[in-house]
């Protein structure tokens, strides 16, 4: 209600927003931003202090992989022995976990491995081991629909 009256949106991170919460936002027209990395919430949070008056983020697909073998470690957890299908997958991106054509999960990626090596990124025809955060229930054939965020330029505010 304090964000309807102030004219606000609601930055929630690392948190699943209630669906009653949602249906709320959107019949009030107020922004719900979901964050699981805390650099990206930093910056939005800026942008907001610096005078610019919306943020407007436009998710992009940016690769495929698919869940090909599935290695338990104690320590780890499960790590998934993965093939890059299409685009490329980046340590920092976001991934909705697809099952049979439906989305069971969505979060960051914890780790990004090609051998034993950490890697930033993994491009189309290569295989890598992905550990996914707070997500251990990762099966076989299981595809990992990688994304990004692109800012638009917003306004400044005058």
């Amino acid at each position: 209600m304090l964000a309807k009256t102030s004219g606000a949106s609601i930055l929630a991170f690392h948190v699943e927003v209630p669906s009653a919460i949602k249906r709320m936002a959107q019949e009030e027209a107020i922004s719900v931003e979901r964050y699981q990395i805390i650099y990206q919430l930093l910056d939005d949070v800026e942008r907001l202090l610096s005078g610019q008056k919306t943020i407007e983020k436009v998710e992009q697909e940016i690769g495929e992989v698919e869940v090909r073998e599935l290695f338990s470690f104690s320590k780890i957890g499960s790590i998934a022995g993965s093939y890059v299908s299409k685009g490329k997958v980046i340590r920092d991106s976001f991934v909705s976990v697809m099952r049979s054509g439906e989305e069971i999960h969505s979060g960051p990626i914890a780790s990004l491995k090609r051998f034993k090596e950490d890697v930033k990124e993994v491009k189309e025809g290569f295989e890598c081991g992905i550990v996914l955060e707070d997500f251990d229930k990762l099966e076989k054939g299981d595809v990992l629909v990688c994304k990004t965020w692109v800012v638009k330029s917003p306004e400044k505010v005058k």
